[in-house]
């Protein structure tokens, strides 16, 4: 049996979700890292922000207690100290991209020369239907040492490779064994380099100092291998282009419950520095719409929702 039991989402008290898990991710999550400039990306900030980052992805929820950043339910623990929010956003440089909130994320591992990174719960355990996933990332020196963002989930004590929790990292990716040429964005699954390293056929530099969009779909498999597709900085965004930059499916990902932010050291066998990148605008859904949207501030949907009400009230007194 592929997958294990699932657990069914669970609505409790005045409309706070539980822990309960959904095998199929539902609603959407969004991040935009609006947080003060300067702040640790670690648990002790306890930074948790955004929307839909709960059993329902529903903004208008509460995020769980456990999505903060850095929490202990988010896999892997984190490490390094040098995950800080900057200031300002992203910036991408195009006229259909929803505007860009907050500030950004950085993770330095270049400072002390130590592997960096910082993982989030989901809210949600996932393993079945359509789940897409958008980020904007930008690196910040002249270097192919790996820096990522990658989708954990629970070991499931089977054989290699789906015993490891490291499921997809999408990134360069530069190591003794495996790389993905010259710096460009590249697959990795399973943590299994290099045998499941997937490199571009045309293949795109992360570059120094340029923002880029990713834009990602993993179709699960209940019976065999998941089937997943990439785009890097994709043309049109106002529907799913038909020519993906990657596109695979060899490979058993088991299940995601965490994404996690990486950038790498100098490693012994790797004759490159380490690495400083950037991540913003992280979004998760369940259709290519659900992640190059624009997504309202919760101010903005609390603003909305009595405006509404104040509107009703209002015409209800006229009939009177």
């Amino acid at each position: 049996m592929k997958k294990g039991l699932r657990a069914i989402p669970l609505i409790i008290g005045a409309g706070l979700s539980s822990s309960a898990y959904a095998a199929v991710y539902v609603g959407s999550a969004y991040e935009p890292f609006d947080y003060g400039a300067g702040t640790a990306l670690v648990v002790g900030s306890g930074l948790n922000g955004g929307t839909g980052w709960n059993a329902t992805g529903d903004a208008s929820l509460p995020n769980a207690a456990t999505s903060q950043w850095g929490d202990a339910t988010a896999l892997p623990a984190a490490a390094g100290a040098n995950k800080t929010i900057v200031s300002p956003t992203l910036d991408y440089a195009s006229a259909t991209y929803p505007n860009e909130l907050g500030n950004r994320a950085r993770i330095d591992a270049s400072a002390a020369n130590a592997t960096n990174n910082v993982s989030r719960n989901l809210g949600q355990f996932v393993d079945a239907g359509t789940f897409y996933f958008s980020y904007l990332t930008q690196r910040n020196n002249d270097t192919q040492r790996t820096t990522s963002l990658t989708f954990f989930g629970p070991s499931t004590g089977t054989t290699a490779p789906g015993n490891v929790p490291e499921r997809l990292a999408i990134g360069q990716v530069s190591a003794n064994t495996g790389s993905t040429t010259l710096g460009n964005f590249g697959v990795l699954a399973n943590n299994q380099n290099p045998a499941n390293l997937v490199n571009a056929a045309a293949p795109i530099a992360y570059g120094t100092g340029v923002t880029h969009l990713v834009v990602g779909r993993v179709d699960w498999n209940p019976t065999g291998n998941e089937t997943v597709t990439v785009w890097v900085d994709p043309a049109d965004l106002s529907s799913e282009p038909a020519t993906p930059y990657i596109q695979t499916s060899a490979f058993e990902l088991t299940s995601f419950n965490s994404v996690r932010l990486f950038s790498g050291n100098t490693a012994a066998t790797v004759s490159q520095p380490a690495v400083s990148a950037d991540y913003d605008e992280i979004r998760l859904g369940t259709t290519w719409a659900s992640v190059l949207s624009n997504v309202p501030e919760p101010a903005t949907c609390a603003t909305v929702a009595i405006s509404s009400m104040l509107l009703l009230a209002s015409r209800r007194r006229r009939n009177v």
